[in-house]
């Protein structure tokens, strides 16, 4: 992440991650791009936990919810 996407915070919680897309576009590129490259390494995301969703921060002005 820091090397390819440093612009978009990033937290790892043991088998957990979050990433802090700007826009739902980058958030569903930047999915795209991390599925691809761990089904690179035989593993899948687990299709119950990954989502997008928004972050209702009072900053924020989307309206995007539980995307898949």
């Amino acid at each position: 992440m820091q090397e390819h996407y440093p612009a978009i915070p990033f937290k790892r919680f043991a088998d957990d991650a979050i990433c802090h897309c700007t826009t739902l576009a980058q958030a569903q590129h930047l999915r795209q791009v991390l599925e691809a490259r761990i089904v690179q390494h035989r593993l899948e995301l687990h299709p119950q936990k990954t989502r997008i969703t928004h972050c209702k921060d009072s900053g924020c002005r989307g309206s995007y919810l539980n995307q898949s």
